[in-house]
């Protein structure tokens, strides 16, 4: 059931980001021809101007859910250089996220309000006639969305106490492990798709390099 749901986030996620890719591209080339209008003398496009910008700010809070499920948001990784045991890194992520999601949880909270302000009095953007009510509410499904994604990341990161222990066994045998056949035994040991793998790679290795600098040790 896990993986099944895994999967599922990781695949809503993917559409999101091609989606912003979309969204992205299209900003791109109104913004292009409004750069090639004003260089000839003509006046730009206002509201192509103003559809680049709703788009990119769009294409920013669809990111958001995908950026997090994967560990690829901007982060400050002062952390990542220091070697720690496994359980150290995991209960560090796990307090990330739970951090995270209260903060992005009171964000949405007051969104709540904004978007029922927008809608009362009718908001819209300056020249395009854009529901405001309607970008907040873009918004507030990120914020929601970006919180599922999280509690089913710290859920699954609790849940992998079996995945370390095959990990621990594949390294002990191995004996010393390169960076690709580690890649390969990890994955394997967790009997996962494409889809979680690099995450799962990502949460064990530590555990088998811990057992291979162990058995190393005590040669």
């Amino acid at each position: 059931m896990k993986k099944i749901l895994n999967k599922s986030i990781f695949a809503f996620d993917r559409i999101l980001m091609t989606l912003s890719s979309f969204f992205l591209v299209i900003a791109v080339i109104l913004s292009v021809i409004n750069a090639l209008t004003r260089a000839m003398g003509v006046r730009g496009i206002l509201w192509a101007d103003e559809l680049s910008v709703i788009l990119i700010v769009v294409m920013v809070f669809l990111l958001q859910p995908f950026l997090e499920f994967s560990g690829r948001q901007l982060n400050i990784g002062f952390l990542d250089n220091i070697k720690m045991p496994h359980k150290v890194n995991l209960a560090l992520e796990v307090f990330r996220g739970i951090v995270i999601i209260v903060i992005i949880g009171y964000l949405a909270y007051y969104t709540l309000d904004t978007i029922e302000r927008s809608a009362r009095f009718n908001f819209t953007t300056a020249v395009l006639q854009f529901p405001r009510a309607t970008l907040y509410m873009l918004m507030f499904a990120s914020f929601v969305l970006t919180i599922i994604n999280w509690i089913i990341k710290i859920i699954g990161k609790l849940g992998k106490t079996d995945t370390h222990a095959a990990v621990l066994a594949q390294a002990n045998v191995s004996g010393g492990l390169g960076a690709a056949a580690k890649a390969t035994a990890v994955a394997e040991a967790a009997n996962t798709d494409d889809a979680g793998k690099s995450e799962v790679i990502e949460d064990v290795a530590p555990a088998a390099d811990e057992a291979i600098s162990d058995k190393e040790g005590s040669r």
